[in-house]
């Protein structure tokens, strides 16, 4: 038998093995068990809370934004020199201010459907009264906790 009758039965077996194992992928990946990612991670809702934009005008160098909740009023002092990054609490930066609200079971029960902001500056007091709708996020997928709710709100000064 000449090297080439070898080298041409062993490519003809390899073929024929390469064959056979992608007609088995094939079927597997059609008939076979559905493989999914079931583990949670363990990822907080960073942004569980209310988003509030001041727009329509500008603001000083200093100004406050005050929320009521359900378990009082939260305040939030901004100084354009000195922004606070959004944390994992309250904060400012620019022309927005974030309030942080915490996970829970039902985390709806502590987020208002009536929100009334009121913006502080430069001595003036403009309050606005909103009805939120909020976003639900699954940080950890759908079928892991936590369920967090956001929403940003457009606070209009000129109106």
């Amino acid at each position: 038998m000449s090297w080439w009758s070898k080298a041409r039965k062993a490519l003809l077996m390899l073929g024929g093995t390469i064959a056979l194992v992608c007609v088995v992928l094939i079927l597997l990946r059609l008939f076979g068990p559905r493989l999914t990612n079931s583990a949670c991670t363990l990822a907080d809702c960073f942004g569980n809370g209310i988003h509030v934009n001041i727009i329509g005008g500008s603001i000083l160098e200093e100004y406050s934004v005050e929320v009521e909740f359900p378990d009082g009023k939260r305040l939030v002092e901004c100084n354009a020199s000195s922004s606070q990054r959004f944390t994992n609490m309250d904060g400012c930066e620019d022309d927005s201010v974030f309030f942080k609200q915490p996970a829970s079971e039902s985390p709806l029960d502590s987020l208002p459907e009536e929100i009334t902001i009121i913006v502080i500056t430069d001595g003036k007091r403009i309050s606005k009264t909103f009805d939120p709708d909020y976003r639900v996020m699954y940080p950890n997928g759908e079928n892991c906790a936590p369920k967090c709710y956001f929403v940003s709100i457009d606070f209009d000064l000129s109106q």
